[in-house]
C-alpha cells in the first residue's frame, strides 16, 4: 500500500508524498557533498589529499555528485508531478502499480545504485569505484582491519542518513508488498526498520573497536567513541515503541486530537534518558573531539591561517592550495583552538550553538502543541536537520584534520601548537 492511498491524508500529504520526501532527503546526501567539496576548495582544502587519494580531482567528484541529482532527483520529482497534479490515479480493480509514487522513488533509487556499482569504463568510473571500495570497508570489514580517515568519515555521514535508510526500506517493502498483512506490517516497522536503522551505528562502533585493538588497547579514546555510538542503539530500538503506545487524549471544547499521554511511564522515561544521554555525549564529542574546540583555558596568541584563493578547484598535492600564507595576532579567544583555518572566530561560536541546538531537535517531539508524532512533515523536518547538522559537521572536521596535519608536517617549532592528536576519532 503506498503512503498516498492512506485515508485521512491532508491535500498537502497528497501532494508531496512519503515517498518524494524520502528520495528527496536520500539524494541530498550527493547535493550535501558537492557543495561540502565546493566549500573546501573554496577555503583551499584540497579534500583528495586530506582523505587520502590524490590522484582524483574534487571538481570532478562534485561533478558525479551533482549529476546524480539532476539524471535521478529531478526526473523522479516530475514523475511524481505528473502522477499528482497529472489526473494518474490507481483503479483498485486493476492497479497500475508501476505509476505508483513509491515504485517510481524506489525504481531512482535501486537506477542510482546500479549506475555507482557497475564497473564499466564511463561516468566518473575512478570517482565511482574509489565511493564503492570505501563503503565496502566500512560496511564488511572487519574488527582487524585497518580503519583510514576517509572511511571514518563516509561512516559518520552514514549514521546521520540511518533514518532515510529506514524510510527507503519502508516504502520499497510496502511497492512490492501488494497484499501487506497486519502481521507483516508490524515486523517490517517495529523490528526490521530499526535493524537497518542501528546498522551504520554498528559499522562506526566496529571501527572504533577496530582502532583501539590496533592501539594495541592503549588509545581508551577510541573505546569512549565506541560508547558514543552505542548509546545510540537504545534510542533506535525504544523509538517505535514509544509511538506505539501514545494515547491521545482529546482537547476541552473540541474533538481535536489532543495532549500526548505516555501509556507505559518506564518506557517513556527509559527513552528519554537514552535519548538525552546520547545528544549530550554526541554534541560534546563533536566540539571536543571531532572540531578541537572547547579549550576553557584560552590560547595566547590566537593564530588564523589565511591563504591566497589563484584556484578553487586546484589540483597541487599540498594539503592546502599553493599561495602566501601568514599569521597574525590577535585577542585571546576563548573555548576556540590555537590555529584557526576559517578568519572569524565568531563563525566556530555560531556552529557551535548550532550545533547544539541540531542535536536537541528532537525535543520538540515533547511538544504537545506541535504533536510532532501526527504532524504531515514531522519525521522529515528531524531527518532534513540532522542532515543539515551531517553538512556542516564535515566542514569543521575537515578543518581541524587540516590543522592537524599541517601542524604533523610542520618542523620544529611553528604556529599550529595545541592541536590535539587528530588520529581518527
Amino acid at each position: 500500500m503506498s503512503s498516498t492511498s492512506k485515508p485521512g491524508l491532508t491535500w498537502l500529504e497528497l501532494a508531496i508524498p512519503f515517498t518524494l520526501r524520502a528520495v528527496f532527503l536520500f539524494y541530498l546526501a550527493p547535493l550535501f557533498l558537492a557543495l561540502n567539496i565546493k566549500g573546501l576548495a573554496a577555503y583551499n582544502i584540497h579534500l583528495c589529499s586530506l582523505l587520502g587519494c590524490k590522484p582524483l580531482q574534487p571538481k570532478r567528484l562534485s561533478h558525479l555528485f551533482l549529476k546524480l541529482v539532476t539524471f535521478f532527483l529531478l526526473p523522479c520529482i516530475f514523475l511524481h508531478c505528473l502522477f499528482i497534479f497529472g489526473g494518474f490515479s490507481i483503479s483498485t480493480e486493476k492497479p497500475m502499480i508501476f505509476w505508483e509514487p513509491s515504485l517510481i522513488s524506489a525504481l531512482s533509487i535501486f537506477s542510482t545504485v546500479i549506475l555507482l556499482t557497475i564497473p564499466l569504463d564511463f561516468f566518473y568510473k575512478a570517482e565511482r569505484m574509489m565511493l564503492v571500495s570505501g563503503l565496502k570497508r566500512v560496511i564488511f570489514d572487519g574488527f582487524q582491519s585497518s580503519v583510514s580517515f576517509s572511511d571514518v568519515l563516509l561512516g559518520d555521514v552514514l549514521t546521520s542518513y540511518s533514518r532515510v535508510l529506514g524510510d527507503f526500506f519502508n516504502f520499497t517493502y510496502q511497492s512490492f508488498s501488494l497484499s501487506l498483512s497486519q502481521e507483516n506490517s508490524i515486523l517490517a516497522s517495529d523490528i526490521v526498520t530499526p535493524l537497518i536503522i542501528s546498522l551504520p551505528f554498528f559499522f562506526r562502533l566496529r571501527q572504533c573497536v577496530a582502532e583501539f585493538l590496533a592501539s594495541n588497547c592503549s588509545n581508551q579514546r577510541h573505546i569512549m567513541n565506541a560508547l558514543k555510538y552505542a548509546t545510540a542503539f537504545p534510542v533506535i530500538f525504544l523509538s517505535p515503541l514509544v509511538s506505539k503506545y501514545v494515547l491521545l487524549a482529546p482537547t476541552e471544547g473540541s474533538g481535536a486530537k489532543g495532549d500526548i499521554l505516555f501509556d507505559s511511564t518506564w518506557l517513556y522515561y527509559s527513552w528519554i534518558f537514552f535519548v538525552v544521554l546520547n545528544s549530550i555525549y554526541s554534541f560534546f564529542w563533536d566540539v571536543l573531539m571531532d572540531w578541537d574546540l572547547g579549550h576553557f583555558f584560552p590560547w595566547e596568541p590566537t593564530y588564523f591561517a589565511i591563504n591566497s584563493q589563484p584556484d578553487i578547484f586546484s589540483e597541487s598535492s599540498n594539503l592546502i592550495s599553493e599561495g602566501e600564507q601568514k599569521s597574525y595576532f590577535s585577542r585571546t579567544k576563548w573555548f576556540l583552538r590555537k590555529t584557526l583555518h576559517f578568519s572569524s572566530p565568531w563563525l566556530y561560536y555560531v556552529m557551535v550553538l548550532l550545533n547544539l541546538l541540531l542535536r536537541i531537535s528532537w525535543t520538540i517531539k515533547l511538544s504537545r502543541k506541535l504533536d510532532i508524532y501526527h504532524a504531515p512533515f514531522g519525521d522529515f523536518l528531524l531527518e532534513f536537520l540532522e542532515l543539515l547538522r551531517r553538512f556542516i559537521w564535515v566542514f569543521f572536521r575537515l578543518e581541524k584534520e587540516l590543522i592537524f596535519r599541517e601542524a604533523e608536517s610542520s618542523p620544529g617549532p611553528s604556529n599550529f601548537q595545541g592541536i590535539t592528536s587528530s588520529c581518527t576519532v
